[in-house]
């Protein structure tokens, strides 16, 4: 078991270690609401869309003549093609308002902020640099830099008796830091990675049916063919839109490329580590396995802020 350099800081080193993950757990439930009102958003604004320009052929008499007796309750042709028009005006709406560069930064800055509290908490508890040394009012300071970047947001408070859940032991040896942190963090990656994969098979599938779809009315040809051509067209450019909303591709290359990482400098201390290695080389091998995790959080954050005009 390793212990702190510095044995009259035994109690103090939990204390601190407490704040950090109390801390975290704050932001990471912070993140979390963003992201599942993110995400129920973006999809509520596909659906909104493709039903806006089903109305929208529906409206046009070339489309879908009404035979006589038509069930619509004296509703005339035109309001389906105002009802299409209301629905692109709310996606315009929602996209602005709800979906905006602003509101997705705030949920990045609150993920950003919780994934470098459960940073400094596994290094502390681990005795690994900077924290590798007597405590000091500098160290403890770093929750200050981080807490900058957030200092307009509101965080989601935790129920005090699920504030500590998780928390890793303090002292941490290298098992526990490999078990509880590199081996949990490998799985996550592994199975975001294989549940945006699913996600995008299916929207892929789709794609497919509807480009079917869309040669067989081009070859069938007329009025109708051609307003429910511009219906599938855009159902197919809702559904990219979505994928590259979520980044659900960039994300598997990235988390596979992570737990790839994760589990070569695992193999690595397994083979030239453990228990014979001096302090210098497990440290080198804790600060490795966070530079791989910080790198992998850097890179999604720089990837959703970047501004390159849409999916290709």
């Amino acid at each position: 078991m390793t212990t702190p350099p510095d044995p009259q800081q035994d109690e103090k080193r939990p204390t601190v270690l407490a704040h950090f993950w109390g801390q975290y757990r704050d932001w990471a439930a912070t993140a979390r609401k963003q992201q599942k009102s993110l995400a129920a958003w973006r999809l509520r604004v596909l659906l909104v869309g493709v039903a806006a320009a089903v109305l929208g052929a529906v409206s046009d008499p070339r489309a879908l003549p009404w035979p006589e007796g038509w069930p619509t309750a004296g509703v005339p042709r035109s309001a389906f093609g105002v009802a299409a028009g209301i629905l692109l005006g709310l996606v315009a709406l929602f996209t602005r308002e709800l979906l905006g560069p602003e509101r997705e930064g705030r949920w990045l800055r609150a993920r950003s902020a919780a994934e470098a509290f459960k940073r400094e908490g596994y290094l502390l508890a681990a005795g690994a640099p900077p924290y590798d040394g007597p405590l000091t009012r500098a160290l403890l300071d770093r929750d200050r830099g981080i807490l900058a970047g957030v200092g307009d947001l509101q965080e989601e408070t935790v129920a005090d008796e699920e504030r500590l859940k998780g928390m890793p032991p303090c002292p941490l040896s290298v098992d526990e830091y490999v078990e509880l942190r590199l081996d949990d963090q490998t799985s996550f990656y592994r199975r975001r990675a294989r549940e945006h994969g699913t996600v995008i098979g299916r929207v892929r599938n789709l794609t497919l049916v509807l480009g079917v779809a869309a040669f067989v009315l081009g070859a069938v040809g007329g009025g109708a063919a051609g307003v429910w051509i511009v219906v599938v067209t855009t159902a197919t450019a809702s559904l990219a839109s979505y994928l590259y909303a979520n980044r659900l591709q960039y994300l598997v290359g990235s988390y596979t490329s992570a737990a790839r990482n994760l589990e070569s400098l695992r193999a690595g201390w397994q083979t030239f580590g453990g228990p014979g290695a001096d302090k210098a080389e497990r440290d080198r091998f804790i600060l490795d396995c966070e530079a791989v995790m910080s790198a992998e959080n850097q890179s999604w954050i720089s990837e959703w802020t970047r501004k390159d005009g849409g999916p290709k």
